[in-house]
């Protein structure tokens, strides 16, 4: 059974091999886990830049369309969600 802060810990170190994997990701500022949800299946895993999760300025956000991360609550296996499929449970 994955916990909530070992969710945590599998996003972040996905987003570290990333960055260091992915020219792309290498361009962008680094991201940081913002929040983190109960869902059936496991944990809903969201981030933001790194500099906007430490001053929650609205300015520093960036990465709109970024999407969010569902940890498998049984395997820890991780799954990407791009934003445009993401509907929670306020939008119902």
């Amino acid at each position: 059974m994955v916990t909530k802060e070992r969710a945590v810990v599998l996003v972040e170190a996905l987003l570290s091999r990333e960055r260091q994997e992915s020219p792309w990701m290498a361009r962008l500022p680094p991201l940081a886990v913002l929040d983190v949800e109960e869902h059936a299946l496991g944990w809903l895993v969201f981030c933001r830049s790194a500099e906007y999760v430490r001053s929650r300025e609205i300015e520093k956000m960036m990465l709109v369309g970024h999407g969010l991360y569902l940890v498998d609550r049984q395997d820890g296996g991780i799954h990407h969600i791009p934003v445009t499929t993401y509907v929670g449970e306020d939008s119902r």
